[in-house]
């Protein structure tokens, strides 16, 4: 019975989220906090649904009023701003 549980787990695509960093004024406090989650929760969701994988990263930065995002896939920085 355990072979077949193992077996079970294999086949699973197993997504781990990536670690989402966050560098907001301190100016903006928590609505700038909630700026960046609903962004990089926003821009993870995209990149799921364009079928991106291994990601280790999402970056959520706010510069000027304006938000720069990037990720980390397979070790390679991309930028969406």
């Amino acid at each position: 019975m355990l072979g077949f549980y193992i077996l079970n787990i294999k086949r699973r695509n197993i997504i781990m989220k990536p670690e989402f960093i966050y560098e907001i004024p301190e100016g903006l406090g928590s609505a700038g906090q909630a700026t960046a989650e609903r962004e990089a929760e926003q821009l993870y969701s995209d990149l799921i649904g364009k079928g991106a994988r291994n990601m280790t990263e999402i970056k959520i930065e706010i510069k000027d009023m304006n938000v720069i995002a990037s990720w980390v896939i397979d070790g390679e920085r991309y930028y969406n701003n």
